[in-house]
């Protein structure tokens, strides 16, 4: 399981759209009714989706490129959003957190500049998420950054990317020998 995550704005889309193509994985991102671009999570459909992805076979799990992942985002985004209600109580993103941890995914978060983000997310024509400025982007943003340092300590890969200074090669590098370790320790 390879999950592409980060801000909105980060680039994570393009980058998981490309890892599947340039390494024969699967993209996998929820359905439309579960997650949408300017509304966010539209309510338990999101939870129940990855519920149902962690429990995938490990062969399945393996060949997939997760584009954003609702344990690690919705408590970011949920700080962000305050008036939105909550979709799962504490308990519930704590379990689906620690099913995550014992599931050792590969993460790459995707952290361009928050100017660079945030240019992105304003571009015309972009769907951003409802009711959030600016400034909410760059906590946003900020609360990302933590999340990394608390992923990297984990006994899985981890890595960072900005579209900005690196190149994909390096990503996908990183993929193809993750994916190669974990299929002969499956």
């Amino acid at each position: 399981m390879i999950i592409c995550e980060g801000p909105d704005g980060g680039g994570k889309t393009t980058l998981a759209r490309a890892i599947a193509k340039q390494c024969g994985m699967e993209y996998r991102r929820p359905p439309a009714e579960a997650l949408t671009s300017s509304g966010g999570p539209t309510g338990v459909a999101l939870y129940d989706w990855w519920s149902r992805e962690l429990i995938r076979p490990t062969e399945e799990r393996v060949g997939g490129v997760y584009d954003r992942c609702f344990f690690i985002s919705e408590p970011i985004y949920q700080l962000a959003q305050v008036e939105r209600d909550l979709i799962v109580p504490g308990s519930v993103i704590q379990r689906g957190i620690l099913d995550l941890w014992a599931e050792g995914p590969m993460i790459v978060f995707c952290l361009p500049p928050f100017d660079q983000s945030l240019s992105n997310v304003i571009q015309d024509g972009r769907a951003s998420l409802k009711g959030l400025e600016n400034k909410h982007l760059e906590k946003v943003d900020f609360l990302y950054w933590a999340t990394l340092a608390l992923w990297q300590n984990g006994l899985f890969e981890t890595i960072s990317y900005d579209y900005t200074n690196d190149t994909p090669d390096f990503v996908y590098e990183r993929v193809t020998a993750w994916v190669e370790a974990n299929k002969t320790n499956a």
